[in-house]
C-alpha cells in the first residue's frame, strides 16, 4: 500500500529474489501506480534465486516523493548477481533510473521493446566500480527517453563497464526541453567510462549535448 514497513527496514516495492510480473490489459487501460522507490535485486544475504520485474500491457508510474528506479542497488557477494527489468509493450514514468549501483561484482540487466520509458532527472548505467557490468537493450519500437520537467536535470551517465545496444528502431533519447536546467549535461561519459554503446540496424541516439 506504498507505507514503509518499520520493522525490517525495507521500503516501497522491493524484489530480493524471483520474478515478479506486472501484466495488464494494455498500457491504454491499465494503470500501476508506485508512490515508492522501485528496487530490483538488494544486499540481502539469503538470496538464493535472481531477481526480476517484468512490466507488460501497463502504464507503471513511479511516483511520490520518491520516484526512483534501481535495477542492483548493491548486491550481497556470493549471492545471485544478475537482476533484471524487462519492459514489453508498455509506459514507465519516473525520475531516475538507475541500473547498477554499487561495489560488488554485479551484471544488471534492462530490455526494452515496443515501449516508452520516460525519466526527468537522471538515466544511470554502472557506477564507480570496475566489479558492475550494466547491459541495457533498446529493441524495436523501445524508447528510453529522459526530459526534465522543472529547472533541475542531469542526463544520461555512462560509467565504467557498460554494454548499451540501440537496434532494430529502438531509440536512446536525451532533450533538456523548454527552460534551462541547472546542470543538465546530456548525454555524459564518466568514472573512465569504456565499454560499448552500439547503434545498429535502424536503431536511434538523439542527444542535445554530450558532456
Amino acid at each position: 500500500n506504498g507505507t514503509s514497513p518499520s520493522s525490517n527496514g525495507y521500503a516501497g516495492l522491493q524484489i530480493l529474489e524471483g520474478k515478479v510480473v506486472l501484466k495488464g490489459a494494455g498500457k491504454d487501460d491499465t494503470v500501476v501506480n508506485q508512490t515508492q522507490p522501485t528496487c530490483i535485486g538488494n544486499s540481502w544475504r539469503d538470496q538464493s534465486a535472481g531477481a526480476e520485474l517484468e512490466i507488460e500491457d501497463v502504464t507503471f508510474n513511479q511516483g511520490g516523493p520518491m520516484r526512483q528506479f534501481h535495477v542492483g542497488a548493491g548486491v550481497y557477494s556470493g549471492a545471485p548477481n544478475s537482476p533484471k527489468l524487462m519492459v514489453r509493450n508498455a509506459n514507465v514514468y519516473g525520475n531516475t533510473l538507475s541500473v547498477g549501483n554499487g561495489t560488488t561484482r554485479m551484471y544488471p540487466e534492462v530490455y526494452i521493446s515496443n515501449s516508452l520509458v520516460k525519466m526527468e532527472y537522471a538515466v544511470n548505467f554502472g557506477s564507480a566500480s570496475d566489479n558492475v557490468y550494466p547491459k541495457v537493450v533498446i529493441d524495436e519500437g523501445g524508447e528510453l527517453h529522459l526530459s526534465r520537467a522543472n529547472s533541475v536535470s542531469y542526463g544520461l551517465s555512462l560509467n565504467r563497464n557498460v554494454d548499451v545496444v540501440v537496434k532494430n528502431g529502438g531509440c536512446l533519447s536525451s532533450a533538456l526541453g523548454g527552460a534551462e536546467a541547472n546542470n543538465y549535461a546530456g548525454l555524459v561519459l564518466e568514472e573512465n567510462s569504456f565499454g560499448t554503446l552500439l547503434v545498429e540496424n535502424g536503431g536511434k541516439l538523439k542527444i542535445d549535448k554530450i558532456t
